[in-house]
């Protein structure tokens, strides 16, 4: 196992010297492969211990100690390095031992703790103070502080936890989590009422566990079976965030079995106001665009390949979106869905509330009863959306069917209007466009109108935009003065560069997944 020689002093004190070596072959090594012996060996050892105090001195390359403890008195204090890494502590056996630090990277401590032990670690850095006391030698508190801490999940996506502050207990078998809170995504998350998890005979129990001093999660599971029950239930449970100020209602269950877990329940929204995010910069994109460099292998995941779930979210009270251009209300009815090994489903339906409002272009389109019906995939709804303007001499219905993708926008008004009147009317207050513009090009003004409002609202500068009646849309931004590329939608997706060489002269080059060519362009104004 190890080799070791040891000399025995004795004068006014007592010394013991000892040498210990961990050999290549030890049985240590076959114990625990983690343990790194070679940064422990040599470990030389120096003991020396009088009437009223014991000294011990550790030293080896990834180890090193001092500790001195009073006989009489019971004080305890010193300082142990390991790998590279100090730890200071201090107390009395008979009632308080403390250990503390502060680390500005966790990674750079995990690092030096590696070289002496190997363990997975988790993708999380950031600054840490941790201090840890041990009362009466059998009750133990820790408590964590860091300013923000960092998980990667991926090689683009990393998660910030700002302000975290975790407050532990842990005696007789039983862990208690005092307090705690974070924040993520500005949403704070805390807990002021104390949650407690035991383990008795290979029994975990959760009896409760706080999230927001709102949300009860209770249970069991038995480590040896693997097999569990947990409950989540609040009523309410409030959500203030700057994109949402939300109550709801929870009820959830869930069962493990081995690699089997099931989760079924109710959430109840009580009432809500949605609040319109100026940060918000993303849009769906075109399925045709494939970006390379967020391509990965698609790795297994037995829990959601076990996974089967019922939730049903429905609400008691409509939800409230109201922004300077709308004020909308909605109700949900939906379920969300998912079997073993097979897709998650989302299904019900989703209504706009009549008399709803949202103003485009200081003009007022109220709701009429509207749906979005969800039947599997969340990104692919069924629109039925209904929307009434009372111009001065007309009342113009728009009803906007199918897909988001594949949209049917139907115009009617009364009196009885063709579409091209009552495009115009939309757009230039009166049906007298119409005899300037045909039906397909104010199409494109209205889409291309409606489109860059959205984008402007959300806060994406683009430079071209047209839309289609048939759907087909064309979005450009200006790379420089001279040069923009131009997205083309339809049914064969394309791209374009145009550089405008003057005024009169531009060189194009399109590409599309059937050809590629290019032109040149010259214009010419005539009087």
């Amino acid at each position: 196992i190890a080799n070791m020689n040891a000399d025995v002093l004795y004068d006014k004190e007592l010394k013991v010297l000892s040498k210990t070596v961990f050999p290549k072959d030890s049985l240590l090594r076959g114990v625990s492969p983690d343990l790194n012996l070679d940064a422990l060996s040599p470990l030389q050892t120096l003991v020396a211990m009088d009437r009223s105090r014991l000294n011990v001195d550790l030293k080896s390359n990834g180890l090193n100690s001092k500790v001195t403890y009073g006989l009489e008195d019971k004080n305890l204090g010193g300082d142990l390095v390991l790998g590279g890494a100090k730890f200071r502590f201090s107390g009395n056996t008979e009632k308080e031992i403390r250990l503390e630090n502060s680390v500005a990277s966790l990674q750079d401590l995990i690092k030096k703790i590696n070289t002496i032990y190997t363990f997975e670690a988790p993708p999380l850095d950031g600054d840490l103070k941790v201090s840890l006391k041990l009362k009466k030698m059998k009750e133990l508190e820790l408590l964590l502080h860091a300013n923000a801490l960092t998980c990667k999940a991926g090689r683009k996506t990393e998660y910030v936890l700002d302000d975290t502050m975790i407050s532990l207990g842990f005696a007789d078998s039983v862990l208690r989590l005092n307090q705690y809170h974070t924040t993520f995504q500005k949403q704070k998350i805390f807990a002021t009422k104390p949650s407690v998890v035991s383990l008795r005979k290979g029994i975990i129990e959760i009896a409760p566990l706080w999230i927001n001093d709102a949300l009860k999660v209770s249970g069991n599971y038995n480590i040896d079976q693997k097999k569990g029950e947990i409950l989540a239930y609040a009523d309410p449970l409030d959500i203030s965030h700057q994109l949402i100020d939300l109550s709801s209602k929870i009820d959830i269950q869930s069962s493990l079995d081995g690699n089997r877990t099931s989760i079924n329940g109710t959430v109840t929204i009580l009432g809500g106001n949605v609040h319109y995010d100026m940060d918000q910069k993303s849009f769906p994109t075109d399925s045709d665009i494939i970006i390379m460099q967020d391509m990965k292998k698609k790795e297994a995941s037995p829990f959601v390949d076990n996974l089967n779930t019922m939730i049903k979210v429905n609400t008691q009270k409509p939800l409230l979106y109201k922004t300077a251009d709308a004020d909308i209300k909605a109700k949900a009815d939906l379920t969300i869905q998912k079997t073993e090994k097979g897709p998650l489903y989302t299904l019900g339906t989703a209504e706009i509330l009549e008399g709803s409002v949202y103003t485009f272009q200081d003009k007022r389109f109220v709701f009429k009863k509207s749906l979005i019906a969800f039947t599997g995939d969340v990104s692919t709804p069924i629109l039925d959306i209904t929307a009434v303007y009372d111009a001065i001499k007309y009342e113009i219905t728009i009803r906007v069917t199918g897909s988001p993708a594949t949209p049917n926008i139907i115009f009617s008004s009364v009196p009885r209007l063709s579409r091209a009147e009552i495009l115009s009317v939309l757009l230039f207050g009166s049906i007298d466009g119409a005899g300037n513009n045909s039906g397909d090009d104010m199409m494109k003004m209205m889409g291309g109108a409606m489109a860059k409002s959205a984008l402007a609202n959300a806060g994406i500068k683009i430079d071209y935009l047209t839309m289609g009646a048939d759907g087909k849309v064309d979005i450009g931004k200006r790379l420089t003065d001279k040069i923009m590329i131009i997205y083309m939608g339809g049914e064969v997706s394309g791209a374009k560069l145009q550089y405008d060489y003057n005024k009169y002269i531009k060189g194009i080059l399109t590409t599309d997944e059937d050809s590629s060519s290019a032109g040149i362009i010259y214009r010419r104004d005539f009087e």
